[in-house]
């Protein structure tokens, strides 16, 4: 009769100690067998180790988990170096003038610097810089408000941090006050730290 089973098929298969099928075949196979399954959970502690750097901020399309090989790319007419990028006047967007990146060990950081520097009538070399709160407020609208400030002197200059921070991963808003008052950003950075001093 078309899809019968006699009864006696029906009988639970013997349970299967992996232990022991792999010992009877030899230490050899057991040697390599144990090397082949420490191996396997090696690749899923990195696997689940690059699911936990997923990065949380971004700006202009731009991610701690960036790399410069793949970021060059966008950049086609602009120099290079070993860890920065000086991006062209025909390549740049956003206000972005040079990106920096850092990684080493359980560090990483993508540093986008707003310094556009030009030469006026008269041959004098000037600094040009977005407003903060326009930076602020195009980061803010996808991250919230700031939830920590740095507020210091450096060289005469009053700079302003406004800091961002989700797990291991922080962002910076650098501002500071130029000659005439007003308040301009000179970098946003993305930084991974399994530690917590930076």
């Amino acid at each position: 009769m078309p899809g019968w089973v006699s009864p006696s098929m029906r009988r639970p298969l013997p349970r299967l100690n992996h232990l022991a099928a792999m010992r009877s075949l030899g230490p050899d196979f057991s040697r390599h067998g144990m090397k082949a399954l420490l191996f396997l959970c090696l690749c899923l502690l990195v696997i689940s180790t690059a699911e936990a750097r997923d990065a949380t901020f971004s700006f202009a399309g731009f991610r701690v988990t960036d790399q410069i090989d793949q970021v060059s790319r966008r950049y086609p007419n602009s120099k290079r170096t070993a860890n920065y990028i000086y991006v062209s006047e025909t390549d740049a967007r956003d206000h972005i003038y040079s990106i920096l990146f850092d990684s080493h060990g359980d560090f990483a950081r993508v540093r986008l610097n707003f310094e556009k520097k030009t030469v006026d009538t008269d041959g004098r070399n000037l600094r040009d810089y977005p407003s903060c709160r326009s930076v602020y407020e195009r980061f803010s609208k996808d991250h919230g408000p700031q939830q920590a400030n740095q507020r210091y002197h450096e060289e005469k200059t009053e700079t302003h941090n406004r800091i961002w921070k989700v797990g291991r991963e922080t962002a910076k808003l650098r501002c500071f006050r130029d000659s005439d008052g007003e308040w301009r950003v000179e970098a946003i950075e993305f930084i991974w730290s399994e530690g917590t001093g930076n």
